[in-house]
Parts: C-alpha cells; structure tokens; sequence
C-alpha cells in the first residue's frame, strides 16, 4: 500500500502543484482537503492508512539507527584511516620544501635578467628628461626673444608661454639641481616681465597707439600666469579707470559734497560707456565692466559716509533727500543697464538666479544714508507743526472736505493724512528699516496734536448748547458731528497707515513695534465724548418732557385712551433732534450706538420714576405699557433702513420695564394664579423680588410682617407646584427686578444739593400719595477726554476763560485771520450772552 505522501503527490496533477509540494511555504492541508472525502464514513480508511504509514517510517528510522551503530564500533577501520591520512600531511611537507629550494635557485638565475630592464628603464627615462630640457630651454630662449622685440606678438607670446608653462611644471622636482633651480628662477623673473609689459601695453591703449585684439592676446597670456597675476592687473586698470573722478570728487573738496553727487554719477556714466569701446580687449569671463562698477559704488560710499560724518550736525534734511533720491535713480539704472546685459548669461554656463542676484544694485550706495534719515525725519515734524497752525486758523479749521456731500469731515484730516502718505512714500523709496518706525512714532505724535488742538478746540462748550436755537444750533450741532465723523475717519484710516507701514518695514520682526494704539485709543475717547454731547442736548430738551411726567394726574387713570402727554413731547424731541443730528453721522453704527444710549437714558428715567409711585394701578400699568410700545416704534423708524440686528437691540431694551409692565397689569386676586403669571413672566424664584411687585402695586407696606408671611407661604406652594414639570425653568433672581429701589422714595433731598434741583408747580389736585412730587433730572455734561494744551495754545490763552472762550476756542484764534468769523458761528459759542 502506498504511503499517504505518495498518494498527495500522485494526486497533484497540475505541475505548479508538483513543485508547491517541496516549497518551504508548502501548506499539505489545500491538498489534503482535495483528497479527503467529507463523507465521515470513509474516516476509518484514513485512520487505516496513517497507521501504515507511520509503522513504515519506524521501520526506516530503526534501519538507519542499526547501520549507523554498526559503523561506530568498527575500530580497525578508523586506525586505518587515520593512518592515511598521516601520510598524506607528511608528502604535502616534502613538496613544500622542495619547491622553496626550487625558487632560490630560479632567483638566482633571473636576478641579472632585472637589472638589466631596470637599467633599460632608467635610460629611456633619462632621454626623455633630456629631451624635454632641450624643448624647455628652446623654448624659453624663444620666448625671451620675442618679449624683447619691439613688435611683440602676443599670440605667439601667448602659445610659447604655455609651453614654458607646462614644462617649468614638468621640473619642480628637480629643483635640487642648479641648472634647473637656475632656469626655473629665469621664468619667473620672465613672467615679470610679461606684467609689467602688459601693463604699459594697456596703459599705451589709452592713447589708441595699439589695437584691442592685441591687448585681448595679452590678456589671456596673463591668465595662463595666474589668478594673482590677473587680479592685480584688474585692480590697477580699475583704479586707473577711475582716478580721475575720484581726484575730482574727492570728500574733502567741494565736487565731493552731497550737493554734487548727481555730477558725480553723470561722470561715472561717461566713463563706463567710454570703457565700453575697449571692453573686448578683456576676457568675457572677467566682467570688468561689473568690477569697475561695483569699485565705483564702493569708492563713492566710503566718501559719503566721511562726507555725512562731518556735517553729522548740520546736515539740510532736503540735500539729504535729493542726495538719496538721486542714489536711488543712479542704482535703478545700474539695475536696468546690466539687467538685459545678455552676455554675462555665457560666463562659466553660469545659472540666471545667481547672476540676477549678482547684478543687483539696490542699496549698493543708498543704505549709507540710513543712519541719518532722522534729521530729514525732524524736519518733517517741524512741517507738520506748520500744518497745524495753519489748521487753526479759523478759514481752514471749520473747512469740510470737498471729496463728496456724504464725507462731512474737516479737510484738515484728509490734508493730514495727505502729508503723512506723502512722507511714507518718500521714506520707503530710501529705506524699509527702522527709520520707518520712527516716522510712525512721528505720525502718531501728530495724530494726538491734531485730535487736542483742532477737532476738540472746535468743540463748543456744553453748556452753551442750553442757550442757542436756530440756524445757530443747526450748526452747532453740525460741528459736533462733524469732529465725531473726522474723529472716526482718522481712526480708521490711521489703521489703514499701520498696515501700509507693516507691509514695508522689513525684517518682519520689526512690525511688533509699528502701532497707533495711543492715537487711536484717543479718537475713540473723542466719538465717545461726541455722542455723550449729543445725548446731554437731547436730555437738556427732554426736560419739558419730564416736567409734564411729574405733573400728570396718573392717579386718576381710569383707562387708556391714548398716549399720554408727556410720551407726545418725547417723541417729538427725540424726532426733531434726530432729524437734526442723524443726517450729519457718516456711519450708522454711531446713529445706532447714540439711539441705543438715549433710549436707556429714557427708559431708565421712565422706570426709576415709576417705582416711586406709592400705588401703581393696573390702569398706570397699561398706560405706561401703551407709551412704551408707541416710544419704540418710533425710536425703531428713527433709522431709515433700520437693520434686524438694531430692531433686536431695540427690543432687548424694552424687554426688561416690559416684562415687569406686564406683571403689573395683573390683577393678583387670585393669588396663586398671580403667582404662577410671576413664574412665567418674571421667571425667577426669588421671594424678595415677589414681594417689590406687591409693594409696587400698594398691597404691601413695609411694616405688614404677617401679609408678608402670608404671601411667603403661598409662594413657596405655587413654587413647588411649578416646578413639578421639569420644563419650567426658573433663574435664582432676575438682577433687573433686584437693582430696582422699591419703596425708597426721593421725595427730598439735603439742602446742600437742593440748588442743583429744579422743581416744577404740581397741577395735581387732591392727588393723594398715588403721586409723590417727583424731581425733574438736570442732565450732567460728558466729561472731556483731554484738555487742549501746548505751547502756541498756552501763548494765545492770556485772558479769562469767562471773557474769551467761546466752547474750546480763544477770541485770540479768532483773530489769526484778518476778518472776522462767522457771526453765527460767533453766537453759537457764546454762553447765552
């Protein structure tokens, strides 16, 4: 019976599988599920033949195992072999010694044999040095003989002195000997010679005595001589190029000032392109024309920093300028002449990136002025302090700008602005380095000078705005809100300058110190101020307002009809300022920001009066809740346009006095109805907030301990019944409630303050304690960002403030120009005179 391998291999009839069968990847089970039959019945067969199998291998194993054993124990065999092999290793030794005598004696016989090829070698060497001495020397003489004609030929010269070249390179090493340590010391002294022949040569060329393909032969033999030799003969033609300009425009003489170096550059522009005409008479690849250049830019800049170092403190900031300007236009035409100089593309196959990088001229004289581009920059200061006085003046200080009809700001700014562009544009011509930052420094200065001394000096007085009406407040209130325009315009474009600056200055370390945080942060302060002018005229008007609230008869409201007397004034202030103000304010985020402001003033005034109401009845309620609605529509319509965001902001600030309408509207029998309307409207579990509802309503006095205790426990059973839906949320305390001084009426107040106080008649007859007096508020003015100050301004202020001021003004500056100021303007500022 065949084995279980055998029947898997005889099974495997396709050849890759045959030779899968011996691989070291070979898996038995792919063939032994190919043989084996699913069938369980057949397992017993299977067994069968694993068995056999396994009983032949034993048997196999146990033969090999008796033959090995078998071998082991036959010792006369092993003897023998080991005999042998002694043998063997005996003969191997013998052979070995015999072939060691055989190479002694093979040695001895071809030793003569050698000395003869040596020998052989050592004379054909020895010709051949022989030879070569004899062309070295021919060599030689020959050239010696031709340097000394009067008709040099540098060709000739040129394919001789190669050759001498070569062979003085061939004898280094024989040196030691006197002949050759002779006749190297003559070459050298011939390649002497050949400079100094090529130097007068070159020197005759200047003179027109030789031609440039003869000069050009010489040149390349001097190559063959040496970089040294090369540069020094570079050095020299440079130097003798330019030695007369630089007797000319020497730094001590006047030709050398900064006032002549355009003459200076217009030379050296004549000299290159006279250079120019004998330009083949130089290899390509040694660029002379580059080289006489840049030793130009060097020479020129080492006499301006002497030239600046010596007139270190006196120096005319606008010769500077010139000068540098000047430079700059010298360096872009160095950049524009090589820049399309196609033949230095085929010096050495050098790549056009290097070669760009090269002949790049910027700042190869210009950076020399760097370090004293501050006096230039002082002196723009001092322009900038002209500017300033001439901004005061009253023709130029109240000027618009002509750029459009919806700009409204002062002229002055944008010619600020102008000068200052003007100024940066110049600067970074010259330079992108830190003298950029001091400019910035300047600009900033200037900017804080301009917010003090023009745009708040135009402001008027505060209290002056009591006193005017008319054209005279028209255009008063135009001024106000054309200082907050220009005030935002200058904001914002002295932003647009940082980054302007940013963008030039380099390193890119250096824009950390490029800001205009302290003039910025000063024009805020100056909106700010603007609009807190503006809201202090609508609150001072809204006083008659607030006069008829004080003197209405709430107690006797029995119904709503309408909106009350008073709501009628305010709306009809807010309307005529807002017509008045809001059409003159460029941007909207400030109309917005001055409505938001002025509603809170409102309704603060509205609600604070409304808690000191001893009894507010649920008529008061829907009467103030009527007023409200009617005082935010038009406050919402103030804007034409009116955007969804400030339609929002509107609402949020009505929410709060509506919410807390709202609770009291309710009538609060039954009680625990009441509460639960305090929990959805009010939203909050605090009991002490609660009970300021009841005390508003007049169900609660202060000293009622019981009814308080009543309520107390009422609350805190609705409460627990309210929150037994998870999805009612209340918060711990609603802060507006909270902040509200219920019950602390302000019905008097220390005679110390009492002149402050404007009290009105009350037409309130038999009002009862519905209705306490209440006190008409006397609006407090915005407090000044700064106060003008500086030396011009101190030297105008000679009189009183009472006799002189009109708003922020001198009578003095009135008289800067001949003439006199508007009159209406005049009156606008007087302080009701």
């Amino acid at each position: 019976m065949s084995s279980l391998k055998q029947q898997i291999l005889s099974a495997s009839e396709v050849p890759k599988r045959q030779s899968a069968i011996l691989n070291d990847n070979y898996d038995p089970l792919q063939d032994v599920y190919s043989l084996v039959s699913t069938d369980l019945s057949e397992i017993d067969n299977y067994l069968s033949k694993t068995k056999l199998y396994a009983n032949e291998l034993d048997n196999q194993i146990e033969s090999i195992s008796s033959n090995l054993n078998l071998n082991v124990e036959n010792d006369s065999e092993i003897n023998e072999i080991k005999n042998d092999l002694s043998d063997v290793l005996q003969a191997y030794t013998e052979l070995q010694h015999l072939s060691s005598t055989t190479h002694s004696k093979l040695e001895i016989l071809t030793s003569p044999i050698r000395k003869l090829d040596n020998a052989k070698e050592n004379l054909i060497y020895t010709m051949t040095q022989l030879e070569r001495l004899q062309m070295y020397i021919t060599a030689y003489d020959s050239l010696l003989t031709e340097i000394k004609s009067q008709n040099k030929d540098w060709v000739v010269i040129n394919q001789m002195l190669s050759v001498v070249l070569e062979l003085n390179e061939t004898f280094k090493s024989f040196n030691t000997i006197d002949e050759i340590r002779l006749l190297d010391r003559q070459v050298h002294d011939l390649k002497s010679k050949i400079l100094d022949d090529i130097f007068d040569d070159l020197e005759r060329s200047f003179e027109n005595t030789l031609s440039n393909s003869t000069l050009a032969s010489a040149c390349l033999a001097l190559e063959l001589l040496g970089n040294a030799y090369v540069d020094k003969l570079q050095n020299w033609y440079i130097g003798l190029v330019l030695k007369e300009l630089n007797d000319i425009f020497k730094p001590s003489e006047e030709a050398g000032g900064l006032d002549n170096l355009k003459r200076r550059y217009s030379y050296f522009m004549n000299v290159i392109t006279t250079f120019e005409n004998n330009e083949s008479i130089f290899p390509k690849n040694w660029e002379m024309r580059v080289k006489i250049v840049l030793k130009f830019c060097e020479t020129t800049k080492n006499d301006l920093r002497q030239v600046l170092s010596k007139s270190s403190n006196g120096i005319n900031g606008e010769i500077l300028l010139t000068a540098l300007r000047e430079t700059l236009e010298f360096e872009k035409y160095l950049n524009q002449k090589f820049s399309y100089y196609e033949s230095f593309e085929e010096y050495n196959n050098k790549d056009k990136k290097d070669l760009n990088e090269k002949l790049n001229f910027n700042k190869s004289i210009s950076d020399i002025f760097e370090p004293y581009l501050d006096f230039w920059i002082d002196e723009q200061a001092k322009h900038l302090d002209n500017y300033l006085l001439d901004f005061i003046k009253p023709d130029m200080m109240f000027k618009k700008s002509a750029d459009g009809d919806g700009i409204n700001v002062f002229e002055s700014s944008a010619e600020l602005f102008r000068q200052f562009r003007a100024m940066l544009n110049q600067l970074s011509k010259l330079t992108n380095g830190t003298p950029l930052i001091k400019l910035t420094k300047i600009f900033d200065k200037y900017l804080n000078k301009y917010k003090q001394k023009i745009l708040e000096m135009s402001l008027p007085d505060a209290k002056s705005l009591n006193n005017v009406s008319g054209e005279d407040l028209k255009e008063g209130m135009d001024i106000i809100d054309t200082v907050l325009n220009t005030a935002d315009y200058c904001f914002i474009t002295a932003g647009q300058l940082e980054d302007k600056v940013k963008s030039l200055i380099q390193p890119k370390e250096l824009q950390e110190q490029i800001n205009f945080d302290s003039s910025k942060d000063g024009f805020i302060k100056l909106i700010s101020f603007c609009i807190g002018l503006l809201i202090y005229k609508i609150e001072t008007d809204l006083q008659m307002a607030w006069r008829e609230f004080s003197n209405a008869n709430w107690k006797d409201i029995t119904e709503v009809i309408g909106e009350s007397r008073y709501m009628i004034t305010v709306k009809q202030t807010v309307e005529e300022n807002s017509k008045l103000i809001l059409s003159n304010i460029n941007r909207v985020i400030y109309k917005r920001n001055l409505i938001e402001k002025l509603t809170e003033s409102i309704l603060s005034f509205i609600i604070k009066s409304l808690v000191k109401f001893e009894v507010i009845t649920m008529n008061i309620s829907k009467q103030f809740k009527f007023d409200l609605q009617s005082l935010k529509s038009t406050i919402i319509n103030l804007l034409h346009d009116s955007s969804t965001v400030f339609k929002k902001t509107i609402d949020k600030l009505f929410e709060n006095p509506d919410r807390l309408l709202k609770i009291l509207m309710l009538p609060s029998d039954p009680l625990d109805q009441f509460i639960t309307s305090y929990f959805t409207i009010i939203g909050d579990s605090n009991f002490s907030n609660f009970i300021k509802i009841f005390t508003l309503k007049g169900l609660l006095k202060n000293d009622e301990r019981k009814k308080k205790l009543e309520y107390m426990d009422a609350f805190k059973q609705q409460l627990e019944i309210y929150k037994i839906d998870p999805s009612n949320k209340l918060e711990e305390s609603w802060k507006y409630l909270e902040n509200l001084a219920v019950g602390q009426q302000s019905n008097s107040h220390s005679r110390a303050n009492s002149r402050n106080i404007s009290y009105l008649p009350s037409t309130i007859i038999n009002s009862g304690p519905a209705t306490p007096k209440l006190q008409v508020p006397t609006p407090t003015p915005p407090t000044q960002t700064t106060s003008p100050n500086g030396s011009a301004w101190n030297l105008l202020s000679k009189t009183t403030d009472e006799e002189n001021r009109f708003g922020f003004f001198q009578k003095d500056l009135l008289k800067l120009k001949e003439g006199n100021l508007n009159e209406g303007l005049i009156r606008f500022f007087k302080r009701g005179e």
